[in-house]
């Protein structure tokens, strides 16, 4: 055995199909080493003696210990190890077995694109094994999936979730501040999960009334109000695969009540209709809200709250994970470069500190702007330190230092400064957005900023 082989991934390949067994053992041979049992049993005996063994793929149906009994033996023996199933049964059933059981574990039906699912889900089982084991990852690989930059230990332990997400049914909250990449951790979710191939549908539940909320969600038929047609809601149009709702804290109380008991057991009514539809969706929400906060001033339901996190997702203000910096700028620097069509640009180590001394309150979404400007402005193949300076806004002199030597005016401007400059961040730039977040007049607001000196280019 050379050393290349010697270095690839362990998987086990259980199936009582003894041509079967063959074909798939030969074909992942290529990049994994594989074990083969041909019964449940022998599948048991097999992983109490391989420490090495990082995913399981499985038939379902074989003589005396089936696979889901082997399954539930591999889970108490190594809780470490993914298990994938691969079967003829349809989805339906599987799901409710998965959840049933409360197995780790993912499914391959067997149609024409299994092949390209297996390998799919064993690459995400492996990696998962890997960052389960505390095993070192190269920084390509923490890159290279679905957007999410950084071998932090803060996205380590965000990258396990999402491999704990995509492998159940489970509702998911992601919280974090703006900026720090939700959706990506929910299309990483969709996209290697078991409903990969079920519709995505995203609502923003942001700036809707409540009426416009519940006809958005639900549904409504012709003549529910004046000039209404048939229109699917989003719980409708996401049967079978993912509903993602954006800003899920700006549901208002009344729809709150109604949402949760969809979330009990898949039932609704259209604005209108007599008849009451069913969803399989499921359901992954996100929020940059004090969710804490709003549970205990009653603007948010502690029941729905329960049941929307199952699974919890809590993504790291790019300042709690500043080693990850470096990784970032060089993935965006890439990906403009490929965009314009030239060589990626050097960045100074120099630069690179430099970038890497700020807060980012706009977090990733803030840096990857400033990198995109830096390599489209910048003539010179070499980026230096100050020509980072004009790409971001930089906190101004005092921001996050003591108040022990200001005056009340100097702590008043301070604070304005910090909070008008949030506000422009988290609005893109958009005064007027900006303006109603600070309950501010929009020309009052430029006038503000600009006494207070605050440089932002949208």
């Amino acid at each position: 055995m050379t050393g290349d082989t010697a270095s690839r991934p362990v998987i086990m390949v259980v199936d009582d199909n003894t041509d079967l067994l063959g074909t798939l053992s030969e074909h992942f041979a290529k990049a994994y080493r594989v074990l083969t049992a041909s019964s449940g049993l022998a599948s048991h005996e097999l992983i109490r003696t391989r420490s090495d063994v990082a995913a399981v793929v499985m038939d379902i149906r074989m003589p005396g210990m089936d696979g889901r009994e082997a399954a539930r033996h591999i889970r108490h023996e190594r809780p470490d190890v993914s298990v994938i199933y691969l079967t003829a049964h349809a989805r339906e059933y599987l799901e409710s077995e998965i959840r049933r059981q409360d197995l780790p574990t993912d499914y391959i039906v067997k149609d024409e694109n299994a092949w390209r699912r297996l390998e799919t889900s064993l690459d995400e089982a492996v990696r998962i094994h890997r960052l389960r084991c505390g095993e070192p990852m190269l920084p390509d690989m923490m890159a290279s999936r679905h957007g999410l930059v950084g071998c932090s230990d803060a996205m380590r332990q965000v990258h396990y979730k999402i491999g704990v997400a995509a492998r159940c049914a489970d509702k998911v909250l992601v919280r974090g501040e703006s900026g720090t990449g939700k959706e990506l951790v929910v299309r990483a979710i969709h996209d290697s999960g078991v409903r990969r191939d079920g519709p995505w549908i995203f609502c923003a539940c942001s700036a809707k009334s409540a009426d416009q909320a519940e006809s958005e969600l639900f549904g409504h038929t012709r003549g529910a109000f004046t000039g209404a047609a048939d229109r699917k809601g989003l719980f409708a149009l996401a049967n079978g695969g993912t509903l993602f709702l954006d800003d899920v804290e700006n549901i208002d109380v009344e729809n709150q009540a109604k949402l949760l008991r969809v979330l009990e057991d898949g039932r609704f009514r259209p604005i209108g209709s007599d008849t009451t539809k069913t969803s399989d969706a499921r359901i992954v929400s996100a929020t940059n809200a004090d969710l804490d906060a709003m549970l205990n001033s009653g603007d948010f339901r502690r029941d729905l709250y329960y049941r929307l996190s199952e699974i919890r997702i809590d993504l790291p203000a790019l300042r709690d994970r500043r080693e990850d910096i470096p990784l970032l700028v060089e993935h965006f620097n890439r990906q403009v470069s490929l965009e314009i069509g030239r060589e990626p640009k050097v960045f100074a180590p120099e630069a690179v500190a430099r970038l890497g001394a700020s807060d980012w309150p706009g977090n990733v979404r803030q840096l990857k702007t400033a990198v995109r400007r830096i390599v489209r402005e910048v003539p010179s193949d070499y980026i230096v330190a100050s020509d980072c300076d004009s790409a971001e806004v930089y906190p101004q002199p005092g921001m996050n230092g003591s108040t022990a030597e200001m005056t009340l005016k100097d702590a008043t401007e301070e604070l304005s400064r910090r909070m008008i400059t949030e506000a422009l961040l988290r609005s893109g730039g958009n005064y007027a957005l900006a303006a109603r977040d600070l309950g501010l007049d929009p020309s009052n607001l430029r006038r503000k900023a600009k006494a207070l000196g605050i440089r932002f280019r949208s």
